[in-house]
């Protein structure tokens, strides 16, 4: 399978749930975790797509916020973080 890059604009939302989202995955749900991350002021490329950058990324943001480290993977705590400012 060959994951499509795409570049998506960050004043929108992408995603409003909480599923659980690791790397491997992509599309909207990923473009929202990794605008969030942008907004925690992470710099990375918003394509949609989890892979070693994002997942690396969320795993930092977990160290750093005291999420509950669970391997990078973006669940509900991980996600209720992202969205608190």
């Amino acid at each position: 399978m060959t994951v499509q890059h795409r570049d998506y604009d960050c004043a929108m939302v992408w995603y409003t749930g909480a599923a659980l989202t690791v790397k491997g995955d992509a599309g909207d749900r990923v473009a929202e975790v990794q605008c969030l991350l942008k907004l925690h002021g992470y710099r990375l490329r918003v394509d949609g797509v989890f892979g070693d950058d994002t997942h690396e990324k969320v795993l930092d943001y977990q160290r750093k916020t005291g999420t509950r480290p669970n391997g990078g993977k973006v669940d509900p705590r991980t996600w209720a973080a992202l969205r608190t400012f």
